[in-house]
């Protein structure tokens, strides 16, 4: 039975017996073994076993006792995954880092979400579990700001569509005519020189750029995935198409009698490299649409303050304040309109492509103004949080959200292991 210990910073705590309802609390949970809750640090050590409880399970009876537990998020854009088990495997190593709490990796988004505590590990020791795992984290450089960091997400998901174009270009320059001159020989269209030695030699050096420089990604990630003793998809690709290149290597060689069939190994991995760029490319539709949502929201807002106009970023608009929006300008933040007239487009949030007047004291996302009617003065009621980034919040974590039934399996694996 393996333990494993988790420290959590809690709030809410203003006396002894207040950790000792915290305490009692997390030892009913089945798979503790042990729970020390200090008032003095604030901080609660559990000994637990993996295999039956989740620290997400014990976040939950902490705040289900009524108080809270100190958490970060983080998400993590990961490269180098090409298939579900990839995705898993990240989860995995990602969730037996001590510190994390829950962590959820989206193969179609291509992001992990990771909760975690703060004073136990941070985003650079995440960062390198995802790369000892054998994956990639994107990255930008020091003080970028969320626009930035997408923008460099961006740029190496761009890179990576090129790196795949390229593979499939150099995978259907070598096959196209080593597949076309194989079959043209098995059914007799070629001539007898086609049965000569050099041929076999011809479709031996077609073969070799298809398996080790447009196949090399399969190596790479099976050697990570044998290494995390697991296997997926790359396993299967590598290990089909080098036991075909293999053998026809052998009877080339002469070390054995029969056919050759580099043919095959080469269009098995030039047509699994036309589905991954097939599906970088719809992921990449998927990610431009957000981006274009987020696009959507304006930057600045222009503000009064001391009877004056100030232009100051979205960011720093404040509660309570008063926001000009002239006509054809976008609404910048949620608000209340208490003076002026204008028409809004709200189609980017109800679909329907209408324009609607908005009165005094009513109500008003952000979203764009039209060029009729007098500039209105709107006091934001939630500042610096308009409804057009919140949606694309909520449309990321849903995509990155998994369905329960995906845990199935994993609860099976555990009680299997555990018999």
């Amino acid at each position: 039975m393996s333990e494993k210990r988790l420290e959590l910073p809690i709030t809410g705590m203003h006396c002894a017996n207040c950790a000792n309802t915290v305490e009692r609390n997390l030892k009913k949970l089945e798979g503790v073994q042990d729970a020390v809750v200090n008032y003095a640090t604030e901080r609660a050590t559990v000994v637990y076993d993996p295999a039956l409880v989740d620290p997400s399970k014990m976040v939950a009876r902490v705040e289900h006792a009524g108080y809270g537990v100190v958490t970060a998020r983080a998400e993590l854009p990961i490269t180098g995954m090409h298939c579900a088990n990839c995705a898993s495997t990240v989860e995995r190593n990602l969730k037996r880092r001590e510190g994390v709490i829950d962590a959820v990796v989206n193969y179609a988004t291509e992001r992990a979400t990771v909760i975690y505590s703060p004073d136990v590990v941070d985003r650079a020791a995440l960062v390198h579990t995802v790369e000892e795992a054998g994956y990639g984290v994107i990255q930008g450089a020091g003080g970028l700001d969320a626009e930035s960091t997408e923008d460099v997400e961006q740029a190496a998901r761009r890179a990576e569509l090129a790196h795949e174009k390229r593979r499939l270009l150099v995978g259907v320059l070598f096959t196209a005519p080593l597949f076309l001159l194989s079959m043209a020989r098995d059914f007799g269209v070629l001539g007898a020189w086609a049965h000569a030695p050099w041929v076999n030699v011809l479709f031996w050096a077609l073969a070799t750029p298809v398996q080790f420089y447009v196949g090399w990604d399969y190596y790479v990630s099976s050697y990570h995935a044998l290494r995390n003793r697991t296997a997926n998809m790359d396993v299967l690709i590598a290990l089909g198409s080098s036991v075909a290149y293999v053998y026809s290597v052998a009877v080339v060689l002469g070390l054995m009698p029969g056919h050759v069939y580099f043919e095959t190994s080469s269009a098995i991995i030039t047509l699994i490299v036309t589905g991954k760029l097939l599906e970088a490319r719809a992921k990449g539709d998927t990610s431009q649409a957000i981006r274009a949502l987020m696009d959507l929201q304006a930057k600045t807002a222009r503000v009064l303050r001391g009877g004056e106009e100030v232009e100051v970023p979205v960011e720093a608009v404040r509660a309570g304040e008063f926001v000009v929006v002239r006509p054809g300008e976008k609404i910048p933040v949620d608000g209340v309109v208490t003076s002026g007239r204008s028409a809004v487009d709200e189609s980017m949030i109800t679909g329907r492509a209408c324009r609607w007047t908005r009165p005094r004291a009513m109500r008003s996302s952000a979203r764009r103004s039209t060029s009729r009617g007098c500039s209105p003065c709107a006091r934001p009621t939630w500042a610096a949080r308009p409804r057009s980034p919140r949606s694309c919040g909520w449309c990321r974590r849903r995509r990155g959200r998994k369905r329960p039934s995906s845990a199935w399996p994993t609860r099976w694996q555990r009680r299997s292991s555990r018999r």
